[in-house]
């Protein structure tokens, strides 16, 4: 294993002696009959006899390039550098300055680097910097998916047991690396171990879990951080909690560092303990800007984090940043720790280039990114925006960057996200590739455009921040996001746009297509969906996504999230199942076209999860469809005021009365086993007039097992506090001037089982225009294995 004892043939291979011989090899290539000559250089390696791991090339050692035809670059008739690079600490560094002298001196236009399968460690706290404009087109590849690893990870030994709790298990020690830097908590909340039992996988284990099998998932585990179980604070305010009995200490060790995770609605916090008063039951936080939230919100919920004292189960850790030790708690004494791993930067590349000099033309095929650390700064200021928004950095960090692709790469134990397209971006893409272990989510695109986000597989995620998504967008034009599997995270899948209310939108032309999203939420966080937006997004079309098993916290587990000022979206032909609450939500937005959906067996209300272990809303959360404004505000718009320039639709104003969309030739199924456990309404809202604006029409509504004239499941606010009103009846619902061609028939699914949404000939929905969706082609087209 790279990362633990060196082999034989590493341990001499410490320095290498390049020789060059030049030997021109005539050889015929079939191209049209035409017959050419391919220089080869072919390189020597001679190893020199030393101690520890091989040492980079330092300057001016690099060794000579081969030459070689390279279709894949575009460059047929050229002769393109391949720079061959073996494992080691910085070589890509070294290669990549080499690419640059190649270009300088010989007018290379392109530079092909081939990473040898195994480690490529970055040393110290510096990532890969591709930067300048001397830099050539560069293709940096692996050989099969998962051989090569770009890493910042950093195998920890000496271990030594340091308790033995017989049954209950014990406690080992080990030093600090030397390169862990331990005044930096970013780098000390995170650790992870390969399971000995796993070392039968074959497939170019790399030793630490990433083989080319790419089953690493299933093969490293991410410890957790020393943390007390989930409690409940009784009061809270933006800078104090008041807790329970003798749930928080006064005398924790380290006390400075000790911090409280803290639940907010749709995010939550770090924030470092200042203080406590053990007679007054409080905790003064560090950062006074806490959002407290109600019962079905963030649930008055929290835990102690990175405390010495809550070090009492099976695969937590501690780092002790004052005694230089790591602290592990196993499962015996004979359960002995060989393969643990922290990671020491907090990004592994940057491409980054100026307003003026964007950097051009650099792609990544086959390469594995793995181990980051947590973006320090964020953890003392307690970031808690939404989607982790505030997070600055990631795995992999392009700014001022044109024509950057990363293609079959794979992203895993990261601190953050995994990959983000700041500004000044364009035509970038990632395709085909896998993030998982996620401290975040998958990827931010957070300007520029032209972007391409197609074929991952994104998943577990939220780790640090839980509040991180599968892909976070803002600021962009011209953005694709299509056949991605997005799943278990505990926000949401897919956010669009970045703009609240009816002011100018950041963000347009934008499809979000094909894509399985599922398992979101998982019980964690409140206020969610598996698509999302936000904002004016003009020409933005959302179709053929199937979104599964949404399970919010409290309230707002929804499928499909029109939220605040979402304008301009047309949501056509997707499919929501199993939702905890509506299948669409539309907070307030205007001009939104809602058109050929099938939302089923959706509103089913709480299952048990992971972060939530109790029932909250049994059978139903709040109805399939929903308009859910707020009251309005009289005082600035009266309630019968119709829209105008000083009243709705402009930013100030209450935005519920204008609130619009279309709703057409949908399909809308509750089985029997789902509607008579709870009713749910099709359709309901909090503000008495809030689908005033709504046009309704050729929809096909069933409820399995209920007769439609006794069923009020229509333009229900039974929900609203102030004004509540009883539900209507279909019937009553098309006398109010809705719904007129619409019906109450079984629309004829060709499978009960909820997982083939095809229609028959017969259905009553494509007799009023409703298209068939097709879902075959959902998902990654192809998968890393």
């Amino acid at each position: 294993s790279p990362l633990g004892s060196m082999t034989a043939t590493a341990a001499t291979a410490a320095t290498t002696v390049a020789t060059t011989v030049a030997t021109t090899v005539a050889t015929k290539i079939g191209n049209k009959g035409k017959v050419t000559s391919l220089l080869v250089f072919i390189l020597l390696l001679k190893p020199a006899v030393a101690a520890g791991i091989p040492r980079s090339h330092g300057p001016g050692q690099w060794p000579g390039p081969t030459r070689a035809r390279s279709s894949e670059v575009g460059e047929s008739d050229s002769l393109v550098p391949v720079v061959s690079v073996p494992p080691g600490p910085d070589n890509l560094v070294h290669a990549i300055a080499y690419a640059k002298t190649l270009k300088k001196n010989e007018n290379v236009s392109t530079v092909r680097i081939q990473l040898q399968p195994g480690l490529h460690t970055i040393e110290g706290h510096k990532p890969v910097q591709i930067q300048g404009p001397d830099l050539p087109t560069l293709v940096i590849e692996g050989g099969s998916v998962g051989s090569a690893v770009i890493s910042g990870g950093v195998v920890v030994q000496g271990w030594e047991v340091r308790e033995d709790m017989g049954a209950e298990g014990a406690i080992f020690e080990a030093p600090i690396p030397p390169q862990l830097n331990a005044s930096d908590i970013g780098q000390r909340l995170q650790m992870w171990r390969m399971d000995d039992e796993d070392d039968s996988h074959g497939g170019g284990d790399d030793g630490i879990g990433i083989g080319a099998a790419g089953d690493a998932i299933h093969r490293v585990r991410r410890l957790t951080l020393a943390r007390s179980p989930v409690l409940h604070y009784t009061e809270a305010t933006s800078s104090a909690i008041v807790f329970e009995g003798q749930d928080v200490s006064d005398n924790y060790y380290d006390m400075a560092n000790v911090f409280l995770v803290l639940y907010e609605r749709w995010t939550s916090m770090m924030n470092l303990i200042t203080s406590v008063d053990w007679w007054s039951s409080t905790v003064f936080l560090s950062v006074p800007t806490f959002s407290t939230s109600d019962w079905d919100g963030g649930g008055s919920r929290y835990y102690v984090q990175n405390a010495l004292e809550h070090l009492d189960e099976p695969d937590e850790f501690y780092i002790d940043a004052l005694l230089g030790k790591i602290l592990l708690f196993t499962k015996s004494v004979k359960d002995i720790p060989k393969r643990v791993v922290v990671a020491i930067p907090n990004q592994l590349i940057t491409i980054e280039g100026n307003p003026t000099q964007p950097v051009r033309n650099v792609s990544f095929v086959n390469v594995s990114f793995a181990f980051t650390s947590v973006e320090r700064e964020c953890v003392i200021s307690g970031c808690h925006g939404q989607g982790a928004a505030d997070l600055t950095t990631a795995m992999v960090h392009l700014m001022y960057a044109t024509d950057v692709h990363f293609h079959r790469c794979t992203f895993a134990h990261t601190g953050q996200y995994a990959v983000y397209l700041n500004t000044g971006t364009v035509n970038c893409s990632v395709t085909h590739s896998r993030m998982y272990d996620l401290g975040a989510g998958g990827l931010v695109v957070a300007g520029g455009m032209g972007h391409n986000i197609s074929d991952n597989q994104i998943t577990d995620g939220g780790w640090v921040w839980q509040m991180g998504m599968g892909v976070l967008t803002r600021s962009v034009n011209e953005l694709t996001v299509t056949h991605n599997e997005v799943s278990f995270l505990r926000q949401t899948g897919i956010s669009i746009g970045w703009t609240w209310g009816y002011g100018p939108g950041d963000s347009a032309n934008i499809e979000v297509a094909y894509n399985h999203v599922h398992d979101i939420g998982l019980g964690f966080l409140s206020d969610m969906g598996c698509i999302y937006t936000l904002g004016h997004l003009p020409n933005t079309r959302i179709h053929h996504n199937l979104c599964q098993d949404v399970q919010s916290f409290g309230y707002g587990g929804w499928g499909y999230y029109l939220d605040e000022g979402s304008r301009d979206v047309v949501l056509e032909s997707n499919v929501a199942v199993r939702t905890k609450c509506a299948g669409v939500n539309q907070h307030y937005g205007t001009d939104n076209i809602i058109r050929n959906n099938i939302l089923y067996d959706v509103n089913v209300g709480d299952v048990k999860t992971p972060g939530r272990s109790y029932i909250m809303y049994p059978g139903r959360c709040d109805e399939v469809i929903v308009s859910d404004q707020t009251e309005r505000n009289i005082s600035t718009c009266d309630p019968n005021k119709k829209p105008s320039a000083d009243c709705c639709c402009y930013p100030g104003c209450d935005m519920a009365m204008c609130s619009s969309a279309t709703v057409d030739t949908n399909i809308v199924y509750l089985s029997k086993s789902r509607n008579m456990r709870n009713q749910s309404s099709f359709q309901g809202a909090r503000w008495y007039h809030a689908f005033d604006n709504f046009t309704f029409d050729k929809n096909v509504y069933f409820a399995e097992g209920r007769e439609p004239s006794l069923s009020r499941f229509f333009n229900d606010s039974s929900l609203n506090q102030h004004e509540p009103r009883h539900a209507m009846t279909l019937f009553e619902w098309q006398n109010s001037g809705q719904d007129a061609a619409s019906v109450w028939e079984n629309p004829q699914f060709v499978s009960s089982n909820g997982t083939n949404f095809t229609v028959s000939p017969e259905s009553p929905a494509l007799k009023l225009g409703f298209q068939q969706i097709d879902l075959t082609r959902l998902g990654p087209r192809s998968k890393l294995s």
